[in-house]
């Protein structure tokens, strides 16, 4: 299952990105209004999210469980990494990156994620599986609304 989850990130990566290099400028830092993100701010949610869910898909492999997933604060990680600002290249360049990181942590996975157990903060229990295929969930949602 975690080698299926990581074809499917890289697989939407080489689709999405090539897309997203294309685009103007303009439309990347278009806002839809003034309190929701741009294209390239939710490209920079997805280098966050990466972030964080490398560290997580790392962890689980030798904390005890459960596992606690902690959250974090998507807006204001967006805000003051100001990646509406930085170059489109950057960015891309990045969520790659820490993209191609999860994919290796998830094909060379030695534990079965549906015997892991997590905790949320707001007390929902599931196992890894369901956090590492959420993961991949969120990447799409995120990318289709950045090519939309």
């Amino acid at each position: 299952m975690p080698k299926d989850i990581a074809l499917g990130i890289r697989k939407s990566l080489d689709e999405a990105l090539p897309i997203i290099k294309n685009m103007p400028e303009t439309k990347l830092l278009e806002k839809p209004n003034p309190d929701k993100w741009s294209k390239k701010e939710i490209l920079g949610h997805l280098i966050d999210s990466a972030r964080a869910n490398l560290r997580r898909f790392a962890e689980i492999q030798f904390v005890a469980a459960p596992y606690r997933v902690i959250s974090y604060n998507q807006d204001e990680l967006v805000r003051v990494n100001f990646y509406q600002d930085l170059p489109l290249e950057h960015i891309v360049s990045l969520l790659d990156i820490l993209n191609q990181q999860i994919v290796f942590v998830l094909s060379n996975y030695t534990i079965d994620p549906e015997r892991i157990e997590i905790t949320y903060e707001n007390a929902r229990n599931n196992t890894a599986a369901f956090l590492i295929k959420d993961y991949l969930d969120h990447l799409n949602h995120h990318l289709r609304q950045v090519i939309a």
